[in-house]
């Protein structure tokens, strides 16, 4: 290879395919008002245009007019890519989300379970491919899938057993997936949209569910008694629960056994690949499957040519068995389709590269459902091994130039170094996705996947040995025993390096475009480093882009100092976190708390986690009511509380008393504020208690005595009112009446009409002012109270509602506050 040469793109027709495809999609995804038929039209134009080049006859310019109909073609298929994403990106007119009005309904669903339903204690989960539906009136034919959850009031024993392709009529609650509700909060509905769902169903009644008969072909019935084989055999073999569990993820792709815990320790270490069903476990199904069969039937009297014949077609059988069998997830997918092109190139006896094989795998994926491309799996499987690919070479000659080629003598020094080149090219090739999907880049991972990957090994194919002698007992105690002493193995490596190794780790989400194009230009100039020409203009590229990252802050002022206040939606509570310019944070309340969440660990903490704050200043709990206080637990128990301030109210409540005592043992400051206190967090602001005020004739009821706080920053002012009432509210205006005009106001007690008088409202009437009210969506309050909301629409001229808008973001220069666009 000459050093001033460039690769040849031509060498690479389907990841040229590929990436047109890729392209299309986001095409399609950024202009939504084109529709699938002016998509088509443009392919249509530009596949004519590739037929007429076709037919030019000339010697004059042929390297042009190739390279013309490479174009073409390129852009035609961009616009299939286009046409087949905007024709999946809206429901069918015969979809059954059209009978569902925003607001939910009540009805019937008659269809099939489309998927392995996920049982687990309290829920059961399924997803239905609807063929009728009933709201109001008779049964009507409809079509779609819905996303279907049951939360018997009983244990789901007492519940039917539902498996893949059975007929079912399940009587729930209709309603669309509920959008995104905080910054930090996962995109329930974008999700299910990707997936072409954009219905929910919800019961809470065993008897709202009725099976009827399986509706599976001979191929699904296959797999459905191979899966059942599989859990029963494993189940049966394996000791330990956990074992089992870990086992399920690794063959069967079910991870719904998993604790959290164990996922968070895999996530935390970089090990999380290891239970996605992938390329490892492809290798160990097929390929060696592939290789046994060569020996087994050369001893027969076959001819060269119908070996290899027949070994390709039973490999290429058993793993489009193994893709079904455990969900045919893009992991899963690229991995079989990568290694049926190179089964048919060995057949064919033509030779084919690493990523015209991935470029094949990725038409496939997105071909059959193109929102696939913004999934993090797929980004994560496809980038892996892009880097296995094209990074780890240039990688091992790096290591060839300056330590020499002597390693590769040594067996142990093969595999070690081998595989931390392995780990830090996967690792580099995902550092996009990773940075922007989760906010993290495990360190741990370049070393604990040199044990992790081998133990993985051993414990699958351990696994596949007890289910391929799962007939004869003794031998499947034997395999079934060791699997489990390595699956336990790998979930300990993975719990030890969590303790030990996880603070080892890159923490940031990276959401900017430019910052993310420049990465990944790096880590493409890496992989072209042994090309001259094109090494130097990666490198003017990559600095351009980080360059324009820079400029685009500096203009867009993301690097001036800004206050800001993001209200949470919490449900009915409060939770409201300021970031001051210096970075200081404060969280006035943390939400509530009950049996079935915590809004501390549920909202707070993600967000805390997902826009790098890693320290709350100070949490200051107005009062100690529990949709106020309840989250404050979660909080402490991370011990990155630096104090707690509270109202002093002596409110008898277990949650209460546990939050003062995790703050004791945590040797968390507590403070009582005091109106006429201040809170010293940074100079820029100022941090007024205006309530509760020192002494009363009577003690204040728990919300009458809850803390209200004035932010001052610049011009800007916001109050934070928490639940104050009447009476504390006419102390407020007749002691601070000419400091209370504001920008913002968080509306005391969610709205409710033992607030909110008009001697406040006139007192804080601001022009231009908002005002947020927190409260939960059909709450047994009736709150927001109508008219008080009415009065608060006359003093201001935007009044936010989180049941409504989700939380509320809002930033001020120092000069006036604007909503910050978190969706």
């Amino acid at each position: 290879m000459r050093p001033d040469a460039l690769p040849d793109p031509r060498a690479y027709p389907a990841l040229l395919a590929a990436s047109a495809l890729a392209l299309g999609i986001v095409a399609a995804r950024s202009i939504p008002s084109l529709s699938p038929l002016v998509w088509t039209g443009f392919a249509a134009a530009f596949l004519l245009g590739f037929v007429a080049f076709s037919r030019v006859r000339t010697t004059a310019q042929p390297r042009l007019v190739a390279l013309a109909q490479t174009a073409l073609a390129l852009v035609a298929v961009a616009a299939l890519g286009a046409a087949r994403t905007a024709l999946l990106a809206t429901p069918a007119p015969s979809d059954v989300s059209h009978v569902v009005p925003a607001e939910g309904i009540e009805g019937t669903l008659v269809g099939r379970v489309a998927d392995v339903p996920t049982a687990t204690p309290g829920r059961l989960r399924f997803r239905l491919a609807v063929d009728s539906v009933q709201t109001v009136g008779a049964m009507r034919t409809a079509s779609g899938l819905v996303q279907a959850a049951l939360f018997p009031d009983d244990s789901l024993a007492a519940l039917p057993a539902l498996r893949h392709g059975e007929r079912v009529r399940l009587d729930a609650r209709l309603r669309p997936p509920r959008a995104r509700r905080n910054p930090a909060d996962f995109d329930y509905a974008a999700f299910l949209a990707r997936q072409g769902i954009w219905t929910t169903a919800t019961a809470y009644d065993a008897d709202a569910l009725a099976v009827g008969s399986s509706t599976l072909g001979p191929f699904g019935r296959l797999v459905q008694h191979i899966r059942a084989y599989a859990e029963r055999t494993l189940h049966r073999f394996v000791p330990g629960s956990d074992a089992q569990a870990l086992l399920a993820a690794l063959v069967l792709g079910d991870r719904s056994g998993l604790g959290d815990a164990t996922n968070a320790a895999f996530r935390n270490t970089g090990l999380l690949h290891l239970l996605a069903v992938s390329g490892l476990h492809v290798l160990l199904v097929g390929m060696l499957l592939y290789e046994l069969l060569r020996g087994l039937l050369r001893r027969t009297r076959l001819s060269y040519r119908q070996v290899e014949i027949v070994r390709a077609v039973a490999t290429l059988a058993v793993l489009v068995i193994y893709a079904a069998l455990t969900g045919a997830s893009a992991s899963v997918v690229r991995a079989v389709a990568m290694a049926t092109v190179l089964i048919l190139a060995n057949l064919t006896q033509r030779p084919t590269s690493g990523m015209n094989a991935l470029g094949v795998a990725a038409i496939i994926v997105l071909a059959v459902r193109p929102s696939q491309l913004v999934e993090p799996g797929f980004q994560l499987s496809f980038a892996a091994v892009a880097g296995l690919v094209v990074l780890r070479p240039v990688l091992e000659d790096a290591i060839n130039a300056r330590i020499g080629r002597g390693w590769k003598r040594s067996a142990w020094k093969r595999e070690a170094l081998g595989g931390m080149l392995a780990t830090v090219a996967a690792t580099l090739a995902t550092l996009p996705v990773l940075l922007y999907h989760f906010g993290r880049l495990p360190f741990a991972g370049v070393v604990l996947n040199l044990v992790g990957v081998p133990l993985t090994t051993l414990t699958f194919a351990a696994a596949l040995a007890t289910l391929a002698v799962g007939g004869v007992p003794p031998l499947a105690a034997v395999f079934g025993a060791a699997a489990g002493v390595l699956a336990d193995a790998l979930v300990a490596l993975a719990a030890g390096g969590n303790r030990t190794l996880a603070a080892f780790s890159f923490v940031h989400y990276e959401t900017r475009t430019l910052a993310l194009a420049a990465t990944a230009s790096a880590l493409v100039t890496v992989a072209a480093w042994p090309y001259r020409r094109l090494r130097g203009r990666m490198l003017l590229s990559t600095l351009a882009l980080a360059v324009a990252t820079i400029a685009v802050d500096l203009r867009t002022g993301r690097s001036r100092p800004t206050l800001d206040l993001v209200a949470f939606d919490v449900g009915q509570g409060d939770a409201l976190l300021v970031v001051t310019p210096q970075h200081k944070t404060l969280l006035v309340d943390a939400g509530p708390r009950d049996a079935r969440t915590d809004a501390g660990e549920a909202v707070v903490l993600p967000h805390l986690q997902r826009f790098g704050i890693d320290r709350v200043d100070a949490l200051v709990v107005t009062h100690p009511h529990a949709d106020h206080a309840g989250g404050a637990l979660a909080l402490l128990q991370t011990g990155r509380v630096g104090a707690l301030f509270h109202n002093g109210d002596d409110y008898d409540s277990d949650l209460w008393r546990e939050t003062l005592a995790e703050a004791r043992r945590q040797g968390v400051p507590v403070e009582t504020l005091r109106a006429g206190d201040t809170l010293a967090l940074d100079p820029e602001v100022r941090m007024q208690v205006l309530a509760p005020a020192e002494t009363r004739a009577h003690p204040p009821e728990t919300n009458d005595a809850s803390i209200a706080l004035r932010l001052a920053y610049g011009q800007t002012t916001a109050l934070l009112l928490g639940d104050v009432q009447l009476q504390a509210e006419a102390e407020i205006v007749a002691r601070y009446r000419d400091l209370l005009a504001a920008d913002v106001v968080k509306v005391s007690h969610h709205g409710s009409r033992t607030s909110s008088a008009p001697p406040l409202l006139t007192a804080l009437r601001k022009p231009g002012c908002i005002a947020v009210v927190s409260v939960a969506e059909r709450n047994r309050y009736g709150l927001p109270d109508e008219e008080v909301l009415a009065r608060w629409q006359r003093t201001c001229p935007s009044v936010d509602v989180t049941s409504r808008t989700g939380a509320v973001w809002l930033r001020s220069n120092g000069q006036r506050f604007s909503d910050v666009a978190w969706r």
